[in-house]
């Protein structure tokens, strides 16, 4: 879809620009000639527009066959919306998330060379590392066997011939193909988000003890890793329609909808934990990294204070014990009470409505 925009602007006499690093998703937001106030408001109706003349054709063209219910409608509603809302959010994180935090690592970065590593695993394309095409792939295949299974929910809004009769049939199975690559991506921003941390975790940190956020400049990490999360809750969008499509494929539905929508409550809340705890680990390495020289000091005052005692060395002492205490006393994780009542309401509210929507339509 960005390959085509693009071709239709510059056949428009546009002149487009785009980072070769950047995903499909956000090439395409990014090639529309408005300001970035605007631009992810016309990007997100960009994605939608398409979806939204294929229902209306869709109902224009078989509303006699057409027999969905109000339920139907519902679900089919909230997972429309998550094309206008997911794409948005894919931009945002990878023109403003990502920046920021090749930002505020390279402020903590001594060396050149880990500098440059990071940097360049900020700026590359998601598909450069094997395991993001891989989650793509087992993605897109998932979400294709589940359109294979949804043949009594195709038949209810009007697509009345499955496997290939209905040109609307192959209409829908591109554009859901379309959407779960779209979608696959929050799995490998979440992946890279792991993966970034865990470069950071790695590398020589400043040695300074004092940083305004009194974690050795750390606590980035933590907006890092709710902005990720975020971006991978507005999946919970399609839970209604998973639900309700599982409820009409036959056997033992939601066994496999509740280990579906659980699977994926289960990465939600890893997309987030991970990087917390990974930068946790490196903090705590850090007090202990901090500590050390001071603890062979103050043992070495000790000692001298025992053969001969001097005010000065007992000042001495004291600045130890005292510097020793302080960096004990650091938080150890990157994480504010602030974050953590924000990622506790949208873990727990998120979900709820998705659960009672869900439910409700089950009826």
């Amino acid at each position: 879809m960005g390959t085509l925009l693009r071709l239709i602007l510059m056949l428009l006499g546009r002149r487009i620009h785009t980072r070769a690093y950047l995903c499909e998703v956000t090439k395409t937001i990014d090639s529309i000639p408005a300001t970035k106030r605007i631009r992810w408001w016309l990007g997100g109706l960009g994605h939608i527009v398409p979806v939204l003349i294929v229902l209306g054709l869709l109902a224009g063209l078989r509303h006699k066959y057409i027999s969905a219910s109000y339920f139907d409608v519902v679900a089919l509603a909230f997972a429309t919306l998550w094309v206008f809302v997911g794409p948005c959010l894919i931009w945002y994180y990878e023109i403003y998330t990502l920046p920021i935090f090749n930002k505020e690592g390279q402020r903590l970065l001594t060396k050149k060379e880990q500098k440059i590593i990071l940097k360049s695993a900020v700026y590359s394309n998601i598909y450069t590392n094997k395991i993001c095409i891989a989650i793509t792939a087992g993605w897109i295949g998932l979400v294709i066997l589940g359109f294979s299974k949804s043949t009594d929910f195709l038949y209810r809004i009007g697509i009345r011939q499955a496997w290939g009769d209905d040109p609307f049939w192959w209409v829908v199975l591109f554009g859901t193909a379309i959407l779960a690559y779209y979608s696959s991506i929050g799995f490998c921003f979440s992946y890279k988000a792991m993966y970034l941390t865990t470069l950071v975790s790695r590398f020589n940190l400043d040695q300074k003890i004092y940083h305004e956020d009194g974690i050795f400049g750390l606590s980035f990490v933590g907006e890092f890793a709710f902005r990720t999360a975020i971006m991978f809750f507005s999946g919970w969008l399609f839970a209604p329609l998973i639900v309700l499509i599982g409820g009409h494929a036959g056997g033992s539905p939601y066994n496999m909808v509740l280990l579906l929508l659980g699977v994926y409550l289960l990465f939600t809340l890893l997309s987030f934990f991970v990087p917390v705890y990974i930068i946790h680990k490196k903090i705590k390495q850090e007090k202990k990294s901090h500590i050390l020289p001071y603890v062979v000091a103050a043992n070495s005052s000790q000692e001298k204070l025992q053969i001969e005692w001097t005010e000065s060395e007992y000042k001495r002492l004291e600045f130890y014990v005292s510097l020793i205490s302080r960096i004990r006393a650091m938080p150890d994780w990157p994480i504010s009470l602030d974050i953590m009542v924000r990622f506790a309401s949208a873990s727990v509210v998120v979900p709820s409505i998705a659960g009672i929507v869900s439910a409700f339509l089950r009826k």
